[in-house]
């Protein structure tokens, strides 16, 4: 399912931004060794899971929240492909995004980090799932 879910938002991703120069990709395995190439980059990882207690005795009536965090890297924050855009494009097409009939949600938004003349910003969405698919 995780798999499932990152490939699905990846694909709403790439979609909906096209712009020259703006990468759309899962997030690196080796995050420590990732060079911003181009303009802008958006990527993807799976950031954990909040599962609600059993419902009754049957523990496959439990459900889960998947998060996903979306990184936007960016040079600047203002222009077409800029941190603020990117970050308002990701959240339109990630909002309602449907998976098992359940719509993902916005949790939190926040700057991550700037370094090198480059931001860093983390925008982090859950939907809802039965634990233990059918």
């Amino acid at each position: 399912m995780i798999l499932e879910l990152e490939n699905l938002l990846l694909a709403a991703l790439q979609a909906a931004i096209t712009g020259p120069g703006v990468l759309v990709e899962a997030y690196p395995d080796k995050v420590d060794n990732y060079v911003l190439k181009g303009t802008a980059a958006v990527l993807v990882h799976y950031a954990g899971a909040e599962f609600t207690p059993p419902d009754g005795s049957e523990y496959v009536r439990q459900m889960l929240g998947a998060s996903f965090q979306v990184v936007t890297v960016s040079r600047d924050l203002r222009t077409h492909t800029g941190a603020y855009a990117l970050m308002d494009t990701i959240r339109d097409h990630v909002l309602g995004l449907e998976y098992r009939n359940k719509q993902f949600f916005a949790v939190s938004e926040q700057l991550l980090a700037r370094e090198n003349g480059v931001w860093w910003y983390g925008q982090t969405f859950a939907v809802q799932q039965r634990a233990k698919q059918a």
